[in-house]
């Protein structure tokens, strides 16, 4: 908020000198240095501060219209209440009364935080000399939540709301659903205030609204063409009975009468049949991910099937991944492929990441304690060996001795001792074994467990080349 205090304040000269010709009023309000912005309210968003800094570089190079849009989007980030006041200023420098009153307004509604009273006359005056300069219509219209456009523009607040407008002529057009709608050719002066009243009166029509999920189909009216689906918006027609009627090559024609009301609308929705006589194509879906549902037209479809020829709207749909919608141009007699790439959701990416990741690891666990399982059991077969062969040395010294009959006084001791050392080989040796067979299990599941596991990167180049 400092940065911004300062560089407020360093803009003041160069706005004192843009706006030295708008009158002694506006002088003053820079006079005191005050900073433009608000200078303790508010901690700015990122991006508001480098914005309102663009617009007074742009004021400093008189490119007005292009520090009102930076004002203006400064604003939109941060509602500091200062900008409304330079954006009113920049707007009657560009002669822009309507924007201008707008921004004053604004301001000076803005009273959460007391303003300057220089400050505040300054943008009253201001604000009276564009009001003086545009015309105001206050609309009152019946029913009142009708649409009114003023030259085409759709007015987003209320109906009855007093309007400022540039003077001169206007058309006003009021309009809502069941009522015939209405426009008015009128004439304002500079500072005039003109009240029009208009009250609509029932129409004499209907709607109907047709909603048909197969493509290009030929609507036909009362055997005139309305259009092709989809339509894209609603038909007006006069009330009472109309016959409907849907063609489209491939499918068997469809036909309904329907009945409209006055200031209601009818919603019809289609059942196309294809026809078994006519010529068709074969479309072969190869989707990427098992379990996927597949539409063709809003209805339930099949990887393999026949179908009219043309264009077909196809709806692709698995939990976990991003919806697929594709349009499809079949011809007739031929076989279409299409390669369906299902992308996954961020959400389920993470998720199939971590558990192929974590199946993965476990599976370098497995196979490592596998090596070194195998590697003691290499390590206690050496080490046995040597005990073993110490073992028939004294066994075979003991028989030399027994055979001699010179026997030493130790001789039975010995023996026993002996026969000792070759049941610790024979537990050892099981040892060995059972390490063995330990070391090839892990190893074994190690081997399981990554040929069974999901690639993590398996979707790393699909989401990249989408990407591209």
């Amino acid at each position: 908020m400092v940065g911004l205090r300062r560089r407020t304040s360093r803009a003041v000269g160069v706005l004192v000198l843009i706006w030295a010709n708008t009158g002694p009023a506006v002088r003053s309000a820079y006079a005191d240095d005050e900073p433009l912005l608000a200078t303790g309210e508010s901690a700015g968003q990122p991006g508001a501060l480098e914005l309102y800094q663009l617009g007074l570089d742009r004021l400093n190079g008189d490119d007005l219209a292009g520090a009102a849009e930076a004002f203006a989007e400064a604003y939109r980030l941060e509602a500091n209440r200062e900008v409304l006041y330079s954006l009113g200023l920049v707007y009657i420098r560009l002669n822009q009364p309507l924007q201008a009153i707008d921004a004053l307004e604004r301001y000076l509604a803005d009273t959460a935080i007391p303003m300057a009273a220089d400050r505040e006359r300054v943008a009253r005056e201001q604000l009276a000399q564009q009001q003086a300069r545009v015309a105001f219509l206050a609309p009152r219209v019946a029913p009142t939540r009708a649409r009114v456009s003023v030259d085409g523009v759709l007015l987003a607040s209320r109906p009855d709301a007093r309007l400022a407008l540039n003077p001169g002529a206007h058309d006003v057009r009021v309009e809502f659903e069941g009522y015939e709608p209405q426009t008015a050719h009128i004439s304002l002066a500079p500072g005039e205030v003109q009240t029009l009243e208009l009250t609509l009166a029932p129409s004499a029509v209907g709607t109907l609204d047709v909603a048909c999920p197969v493509p290009d189909v030929q609507v036909w009216l009362d055997d005139s063409a309305v259009g092709t689906t989809p339509l894209g918006q609603s038909l007006q027609l006069p009330v009472g009975e109309h016959q409907l009627r849907l063609t489209r090559p491939g499918y068997v024609e469809q036909r309904a009468t329907l009945s409209l009301v006055p200031a209601e609308t009818r919603r019809w929705t289609c059942q196309l049949r294809i026809d078994p006589a006519a010529p068709k194509a074969r479309l072969k879906l190869e989707v990427s991910e098992p379990g996927a549902r597949l539409w063709l037209d809003g209805a339930k479809a099949s990887a393999d099937g026949l179908l009219p020829p043309g264009r077909h709207d196809l709806r692709v749909e698995r939990p976990g991944f991003r919806l697929l919608e594709r349009p499809l141009l079949l011809q007739a007699g031929e076989v279409e492929i299409q390669r369906v790439v299902l992308l996954p959701t961020d959400e389920y990416l993470a998720e199939y990441r971590d558990g192929a990741r974590n199946q993965r690891l476990w599976s370098y666990v497995a196979a490592g304690a596998g090596v070194l399982l195998g590697a003691g059991a290499a390590g206690v077969y050496v080490w046995n060996d040597g005990r073993y062969d110490d073992y028939t040395e004294e066994r075979d010294e003991l028989l030399r001795l027994g055979q001699s009959g010179a026997q030493p006084s130790d001789y039975v001791e010995r023996v026993n001792s002996n026969n000792q050392a070759l049941s610790d080989v024979q537990d050892a040796d099981a040892v060995v074994i059972g390490l063995t067979a330990a070391a090839g299990a892990a190893v074994i599941t190690g081997v399981v467990l990554y040929l069974l596991g999901d690639d993590p990167y398996r979707y790393d180049a699909l989401l990249q080349h989408a990407g591209d």
